[in-house]
């Protein structure tokens, strides 16, 4: 079993858009990368590229923050930061996490 510190410089897998799904497709925006009310489909689901970061550890919970790094939700609907146990952050657009 792992053991992970409690630090800022604890690493984490998330899935990212990079840098983004029009240019990592190489193609122009359009359908099926325009905004559709915030749906996923496979064509974006398909530009998600696994990424390790830095982010905090504390009492056994990972959440996404370090000196490089906090999410901040500043419009409504106004939702919580993610944070699991498990290091892993892997989520589509269809979850209220992405």
């Amino acid at each position: 079993m792992p053991k992970f510190h409690s630090a800022k410089d604890s690493l984490i897998t998330c899935d990212v858009f990079y840098p983004n799904p029009v240019v990592s497709s190489n193609t122009t925006y359009g359908a099926p990368f325009a905004d559709n009310y915030d749906l996923s489909n496979l064509t974006l689901d398909f530009e998600l590229q696994s990424k390790t970061i830095e982010a905090t550890f504390d009492i056994g919970i990972f959440s996404l923050r370090s000196d490089k790094l906090q999410r901040v939700d500043f419009s409504p609907p106004i939702n919580i930061v993610p944070t699991n146990p498990f290091g892993h952050f892997i989520f589509n657009r269809l979850r209220l996490e992405f």
